[in-house]
């Protein structure tokens, strides 16, 4: 869910006729509140009009561990793997896009920016993603390509240094979507990493990655 602080997004709904408009949402203006409130699929698509601003928060799901500095002085076995913050966590997001003859260009950041600890004494890091990069849709199909990459600050525990967080990097990612038939769209990606630095002494490099996205509309 998401609250527009600014700009204009534009809400479809995908019919066996297509893509129909239903709304023009402004500044104020709620997208995505159905599908936190009663966990259903997303019936509906947003589709950003010029540079908007929006906000939202996350639910403290997901994995996480025992503090592993404490299990460690216990003699202890312990990890540093987090699969969640444990917090709820304001989100912020950039959008823009802008059409340029037949392309499309567009670029996005969002950033989780944890507030406190979680109930185990984890400060999580703050997390930035963003990307920029131009799309060219072509009927049915299209191809993107961006500049992706990510920051994450370092997390810690009661203080300490959480040695398996703080990085930033950046790589190349190129997708292509299809809508094979109705209701369904089709979406595979490689990414292919170009830098990776690390903020503390923990080193990391991320190997090509390879992606399917499968969306079914109703």
């Amino acid at each position: 869910m998401f609250v527009l602080v600014d700009g204009k997004v534009t809400v479809s709904v995908h019919l066996r006729a297509g893509e129909e408009r239903v709304a023009t949402l402004g500044a104020g203006d709620i997208v995505g509140e159905m599908s936190l409130l009663t966990g259903a699929r997303r019936s509906a698509k947003a589709m950003l009009v010029c540079g908007a601003r929006a906000t939202r928060l996350t639910l403290p799901l997901g994995s996480t561990v025992p503090d592993p500095f404490k299990l460690g002085l216990e003699g202890l076995p312990h990890e540093h793997i987090q699969f969640g913050t444990g917090t709820v966590d304001p989100v912020v997001s950039l959008l823009w896009s802008k059409p340029v003859g037949k392309v499309v260009l567009s670029a996005a950041a969002d950033a989780q920016i944890p507030l406190m600890e979680n109930s185990r004494g984890f400060k999580a890091p703050v997390s930035v993603r963003w990307s920029v990069g131009p799309s060219l849709p072509l009927g049915t199909t299209g191809l993107s390509l961006a500049l992706a990459g990510q920051y994450q600050s370092i997390g810690r525990w009661r203080g300490e240094t959480d040695e398996g967080t703080g990085f930033h990097n950046g790589g190349v990612f190129l997708r292509a979507t299809f809508l094979p038939w109705k209701g369904l769209r089709v979406s595979p990606g490689i990414y292919r990493e170009i830098y990776s630095r690390s903020l503390s002494d923990e080193a990391f490099r991320q190997g090509t990655t390879y992606s399917l996205t499968i969306t079914r509309f109703f």
